[in-house]
């Protein structure tokens, strides 16, 4: 049975494809960008206004000079704040602390097309859906969130990187379009390189 792509995400990742194929999404609910950029480990004290295009070349600009810290980009989305981070996964490393309070989630990509997707409730990993591979953990509180998803198949790199933002959407209800991308957000930078992991 063919996969279908939501249009709005399909058109995003055509528009983003080169910033999306090194990147960490991370969904975390509050309204306190300073805050989360403490918890995240980046420094409230840089803060500055970046889309991701801009926070993109920044990061890589600071890869290629050796300069670093990494750029981590923080923006509220309804009732949740949206860590865009490029070439660098710290929302992954802290999203068990990140969903004390609830539910939080975050998709990876690395290396051009190796994605991730983690969810994390109550302070636990509960489970990662890997792109081509098997799942990790209890994907059983998803199940409902993952009808009519391609997540656990084997997909195209494009169909399962929309997928995932469509499985964030039901998680949150929260919906980015092209606009949110192309709006300024608040960028921090960490206290040190964090390179995209799995």
């Amino acid at each position: 049975m063919p996969h279908h792509v939501e249009p709005t995400y399909r058109h995003l990742l055509e528009w983003y494809d080169f910033q999306m194929r090194n990147i960490s999404v991370t969904w975390v609910p509050g309204t306190d960008t300073g805050r989360l950029a403490e918890v995240l480990g980046a420094d409230p004290s840089t803060a500055g206004q970046r889309n991701l295009a801009d926070a993109y070349d920044e990061s890589y600009e600071r890869a290629v000079s050796g300069e670093g810290p990494n750029p981590v980009l923080i923006g509220l989305a309804g009732a949740w704040l949206v860590v865009l981070e490029p070439l660098a996964s710290g929302g992954r490393r802290k999203l068990e602390a990140l969903s004390a309070a609830g539910e939080a989630c975050c998709i990876t990509v690395a290396h051009g097309s190796y994605c991730s997707f983690y969810y994390a409730r109550e302070g636990r990993l509960v489970c990662r859906l890997v792109r081509l591979d098997d799942p990790e953990g209890d994907v059983r509180p998803l199940e409902p969130r993952l009808a009519g998803l391609g997540l656990r198949d084997k997909v195209t790199f494009d169909v399962w990187l929309t997928h995932a933002f469509l499985l964030a959407e039901r998680i949150t209800g929260v919906h980015l379009g092209e606009e949110w991308f192309a709006d300024e957000h608040t960028r921090y930078f960490y206290g040190g390189a964090l390179l995209v992991g799995s």
